[in-house]
């Protein structure tokens, strides 16, 4: 399992824990109790889907490579956010992930097409548009600290981010 299905795992209902990498990028809070709202526009979860939890700014997306126009034409894809590619590493047969971020995911994410590995994304951004170049910087460093510390998935990112390190308040 790599960290896209993780993470696509904690969007399909699966119980987020405390320590988890979910709350470790979304930072620890106290929560009694969240409502996890998942959307799925065409009836089918391996399909186009979204998520939101309750008292969270954020907005997931999700979907398999044959949506990606689709995916792409969402109001949500025209925002700042991070962004993961996922498949199967061609040579190794491993899984693989690509990290990144961008102000415009649509338009980030069109220059990834030459990748051939990934078949699934997920994206984040936030639901009032107030997320910086500086929030999805850090949240894309975060994120690949996280994912090479899981140990988990093959990162075909060609150079980290050192944004993940630094001590921020979002």
């Amino acid at each position: 399992m790599n960290l896209a299905h993780s993470l696509e795992d904690g969007l399909d209902g699966a119980k987020i824990r405390e320590g988890s990498a979910f709350t470790q990028v979304m930072g620890e809070r106290a929560m009694s109790s969240a409502t996890i709202k998942i959307y799925l526009p065409h009836g089918d979860p391996k399909r186009l889907r979204t998520g939101e939890i309750s008292n969270w700014s954020g907005k997931a997306v999700a979907g398999p490579r044959t949506e990606l126009g689709q995916i792409l034409k969402r109001d949500e894809a025209s925002c700042a956010g991070v962004y993961i590619l996922s498949g199967v590493d061609p040579f190794t047969g491993d899984s693989a992930a690509y990290i990144g971020e961008a102000e415009s995911i649509k338009d980030r994410i069109k220059q990834h097409l030459s990748k051939d590995f990934w078949s699934q994304l997920v994206f984040f951004t936030s639901k009032d548009e107030n997320l910086t170049k500086a929030h999805v910087r850090f949240l894309e460093g975060r994120l690949i600290t996280l994912a090479n510390g899981a140990k988990r998935v093959n990162l075909t990112n060609s150079q980290a981010s050192s944004s993940g390190n630094a001590v921020a308040q979002l």
